[in-house]
């Protein structure tokens, strides 16, 4: 803001604007001049051009202000030379993580790469590589078979079997009633299929017998007898039968002796093939002609539990509950194929 003093003099806040208006003060002097004069009324006139006067200082003022804008403004730089700036440092930024990913690369490159040869570890003996990888094995084995807390028994049924021949059958039984489904061994005996005759027809060329196949039905008396005193069934007429019964099965047959071990560990009871003993063999043909060689120490039970190294099984043969070690029912489950069924979803 600027304004007049008594003597008829101009004054600002600024020196600029008190500058720029001194031509005006000075005509302002001279107009008073000739008015006293002439003889008129000077304070009146004086009065009125000192506001003519002071409205005119204002006004370079305000320019100087408008101007003082203008310059700040003038300054910043524009929008779009700051998102150029932001640009830039995103890409620098960019550069710099692909030069240190490549970097990375390059070290890690394997020996001969990129030109340069990595330092290569001293060399580890063969019997030592071979020491190394057998622990490996026998740890991953470990892994796979030994649970990592002792598996408790599964509530399965016993049953002791009512025939000679008939322990697939009474071992069924118990493995269905496992699955909630209660079936006598002998009902069970009754709708198995058979196969061949009931003893074996000798051959009137000296060649083999003619038999049953124990893969299709029971060969062979149940109650015992005859001239052979029976034989028994193999797993795939057990799984069918328990199919008529609701009841799905999953054959394990030829499996390794984990795949037993992980069904009992989730809980499912395994019904499994073995030799009791070492024979005695012997062979025979079907009516088809397909030869058959079984052992006659054939016995089937139901396992029920894993402990650690121990293995609980429910044995028809006796009635009783029993306990094998692993290298126990390894050595049996051998000597019949590695038969074996189970609940499905074992």
């Amino acid at each position: 803001m600027g304004g007049v003093s008594a003597d008829g003099k101009t004054l600002s806040l600024t020196g600029r604007a008190f500058e720029e208006n001194a031509p005006v003060q000075a005509g302002a002097r001279a107009t008073r001049g000739d008015q006293a004069d002439a003889g008129r009324a000077a304070p009146e006139s004086d009065s009125g051009r000192s506001s003519d006067t002071a409205v005119g200082m204002l006004r370079p003022t305000a320019r100087y202000e408008r101007s003082l804008t203008q310059r700040r403004r003038a300054s910043r730089p524009p929008a779009s030379r700051r998102a150029r700036a932001r640009g830039a440092r995103s890409a620098a930024f960019a550069f710099a993580t692909a030069a240190t990913l490549a970097l990375a690369a390059l070290v890690a490159l394997p020996s001969g790469a990129g030109g340069r040869r990595a330092p290569s570890a001293p060399a580890t003996p063969k019997h030592t590589q071979r020491t190394i990888t057998a622990q490996r094995e026998r740890v991953a084995a470990d892994r796979v078979e030994t649970p990592r807390r002792p598996a408790a028994a599964i509530r399965v049924p016993l049953v002791r079997q009512a025939l000679r021949n008939n322990c697939e059958t009474a071992a069924l039984s118990m493995l269905l009633a496992a699955a909630n489904v209660s079936v006598s061994q002998l009902e069970l005996q009754r709708r198995l299929p058979r196969s061949g005759p009931l003893d074996p027809i000798p051959s009137r060329d000296g060649g083999l017998p003619i038999w049953g196949d124990p893969d299709r039905g029971f060969v062979g008396r149940a109650a015992g007898g005859g001239t052979s005193g029976g034989f028994g069934v193999y797993q795939e007429p057990i799984r069918q039968l328990a199919g008529r019964y609701g009841v799905d099965l999953r054959d394990l047959s030829g499996a390794a002796p984990t795949a037993v071990f992980r069904a009992l560990r989730s809980g499912h009871p395994v019904m499994v093939w073995v030799g009791l003993s070492e024979g005695p063999y012997k062979s025979w043909r079907t009516p088809s002609g397909r030869r058959i060689t079984v052992n006659f120490g054939e016995h089937t039970v139901v396992l029920t539990g894993l402990r650690g190294d121990t293995l609980q099984l429910n044995d028809p043969l006796t009635g009783t509950r029993a306990t094998w070690t692993r290298a126990q029912f390894v050595k049996l489950w051998n000597r019949l194929g590695r038969r074996a069924l189970t609940i499905a979803g074992a």
